[in-house]
């Protein structure tokens, strides 16, 4: 009997250490959360979380998080880029955008695996730069 009590007594520890670390990392992924920039500026996105069980990081973009495009992808120590040049990301996680145009505006996406995955969105607002006048 006893030796059932202990049993459960380290099984019920274990389980409510799980929905604590469950719960606590809920908010563990944080991201700014508008980002505004002129046309042709640098647009920078921060992606804050411990890294010290990171598994993967992906940024994308797209209204929801589950059909959004993926830009960059860090997997372990593997960096996989999409197609736009002008996207990179940091040695802290950050996103950076160069170059921005209007069409760059809409939602980013940091999402993070660490023991679960998880993530946080950013609004980017991209405002037209002043027109350049060109003499003849």
């Amino acid at each position: 009997m006893e030796l059932f009590a202990t049993v459960h007594v380290a099984f019920i520890t274990s389980l409510l250490f799980s929905v604590f670390k469950l719960i606590m990392c809920q908010d563990q992924v944080t991201t700014p959360g508008t980002v505004f920039v002129t046309e042709g500026e640098i647009a920078t996105f921060y992606c804050r979380f411990d890294p010290s069980n990171l598994v993967a990081l992906d940024w994308k973009k797209g209204e929801d998080v589950n059909t959004a495009v993926s830009l960059i992808r860090l997997f372990k120590t593997r960096t996989i880029r999409g197609d736009d040049l002008r996207v990179d990301m940091t040695r802290n996680y950050s996103l950076t955008i160069n170059e921005t145009t209007q069409a760059d505006s809409g939602v980013y996406w940091c999402q993070v695996t660490l023991q679960g995955v998880f993530e946080s969105s950013t609004n980017l607002t991209v405002s037209p730069g002043k027109k350049k006048l060109v003499y003849i």
